[in-house]
């Protein structure tokens, strides 16, 4: 099968390919342990944010001063919100691109209302925990060309216990932000010991390496990077782990938009 091959390793960081994208810039957060022991840990969050900010700096030629990276207890509340409210904003230019990668623990409640659940988060106190509504609302106001929102990890429910859960709400109506989210629904995304990486981190990294060209005309475009991933995941995931995860894309990324010819990285592999 198309995907039921070898399982590359990720871990050796590719080479500089050349690619310079001086306006785009990338907020990349993992937080693999929670200061609140009930908070399930996610064993590869927080290398899976490291890998991520290097390859964006790497193949997708991301100068090191536009990302920043946050782990683990580094990754308060406060300081996502100053780097959506705070660094972002100073920096912004027609032609910006802003990528955040948020690789963790969400929290769902019945209403759908979805939130981030950093690294002092506590499941029984919202106050704790970032809406996604607010980090949608910080991201509209930067007015960037485009915003990229990526999510790898697990949804945990909040409210009243027994109470029924509509889905995750992960888009705000007429939200500028294009949402990269690699599971449906309110299950949590594969961390197959094999891998040592979320599955769908896993796929993303490889088709920002090259794999996702699919046209081999070494340069990886957002809507090529979709594409692969969501044949890849699904794929794999019931190949070879028995399981079942299909990736969302909000909203959904016509071949012929703007967006989805949107050079993101630049193939080491060639």
């Amino acid at each position: 099968m198309l995907f039921r091959s070898r399982f590359d390793s990720i871990d050796q960081i590719p080479a500089s390919t050349g690619l310079q994208r001086p306006h785009t810039y990338v907020l990349s957060v993992g937080v693999s342990t929670y200061r609140d022991t009930q908070i399930p840990a996610r064993k590869y969050s927080s290398l899976d944010a490291e890998l991520t900010a290097a390859y964006f700096q790497t193949v997708g030629g991301v100068p090191l001063a536009n990302i920043r990276l946050l782990q683990d207890w580094k990754a308060l509340r406060p300081d996502m919100e100053d780097m959506i409210l705070e660094w972002l904003p100073k920096r912004m230019a027609p032609d910006s691109v802003v990528i955040v990668y948020f690789s963790g623990q969400a929290a769902v409640a019945p209403t759908g209302e979805t939130y981030l659940i950093p690294y002092d988060g506590k499941l029984k106190s919202t106050g704790r925990l970032y809406p996604l509504k607010d980090l949608e609302a910080g991201l509209a106001r930067l007015k960037a060309r485009h915003t990229i929102f990526i999510f790898d990890g697990g949804m945990l429910p909040i409210g009243p216990s027994g109470s029924k859960h509509r889905g995750p709400q992960w888009s705000t109506p007429k939200s500028p932000v294009l949402h990269l989210i690699g599971v449906a629904g309110a299950q949590s995304g594969l961390e197959p010991p094999k891998l040592r990486h979320g599955l769908f981190t896993y796929y993303l990294l490889r088709g920002l390496k090259g794999e996702a060209d699919a046209n081999f005309d070494g340069d990886v475009t957002l809507g090529e990077l979709t594409a692969f991933i969501g044949r890849a995941v699904p794929a794999v995931a019931r190949q070879d782990f028995n399981q079942e995860q299909h990736p969302l894309i909000i909203p959904p990324l016509p071949p012929s938009s703007a967006a989805a010819g949107l050079v993101i990285s630049k193939s080491a592999t060639r």
